[in-house]
This record gives C-alpha cells, sequence and structure tokens, in this order.
C-alpha cells in the first residue's frame, strides 16, 4: 500500500505525475514502431513530470518563497509553503521525481540483463 499526504493543492502533483504518464503512454502506444518501450523512455516520463512539477510549484508557493527571500539552497528547497506534497514543497518534490527517472533511464546500463 502507497500513502500519499499533502497539503493545499499539493494533490496536484499527483495529477501532473499521472497525467504525464498517460500521455507518454499514449504517444508509446500511437507511435509503436517509431518509440520502442524502453526504459529510457518511461526515465524521460518521469523527468517531463519533474519539470512540469517545478513549475506549477513554485507558481503556487510563489508569495510563501516572496515572504522569505531565501539566500541559500536549503531555504530555498526547504521552507514552509502553503502547497506542499509528502511534508516538501511541490517544487521540491520535483527532484525526487528526476532521480526516480535518471534510476529508471540509467538501470539498464547498471545491471544488464543476462
Amino acid at each position: 500500500m502507497i500513502v500519499f499526504w499533502w497539503q493545499g493543492r499539493g494533490y496536484q502533483t499527483i495529477w501532473i505525475w499521472m497525467l504525464t504518464m498517460c500521455a507518454f503512454g499514449a504517444v508509446a502506444a500511437i507511435g509503436k514502431p517509431y518509440i520502442p518501450d524502453r526504459p529510457w523512455y518511461w526515465g524521460a516520463g518521469f523527468c517531463v513530470a519533474a519539470i512540469a512539477n517545478w513549475k506549477r510549484g513554485t507558481d503556487l508557493n510563489s508569495a510563501s518563497l516572496a515572504k522569505r527571500r531565501p539566500s541559500t539552497m536549503m531555504q530555498r528547497l526547504f521552507y514552509k509553503p502553503r502547497h506542499r506534497f509528502m511534508s516538501m514543497p511541490m517544487e521540491t518534490f520535483s527532484i525526487v521525481l528526476a532521480l526516480i527517472g535518471v534510476a529508471i533511464a540509467v538501470q539498464p546500463v547498471l545491471a544488464p540483463a543476462s
């Protein structure tokens, strides 16, 4: 069982991720002979979801961020905004999505099938 929690509009992170994966799946189904069903393709989908989530999260949390005026990267990534997903600012969770995408994309290179 997977449990997600959010505050404010943080639930949009799930929507962004699911809609991006659905879009990548539809493109893969339509372009079957041209787009191979490979891990790098789905890793790219996670990275696109991360970019879209970063943009949306930054837009939603811009007022909270403007009040803080962070001077370091840690203050920029970890603060208390109104819109959070999994206890992190929405845009910070994009780093998790991007890391998952990179891990999926490079997994076949690091552990080739025997």
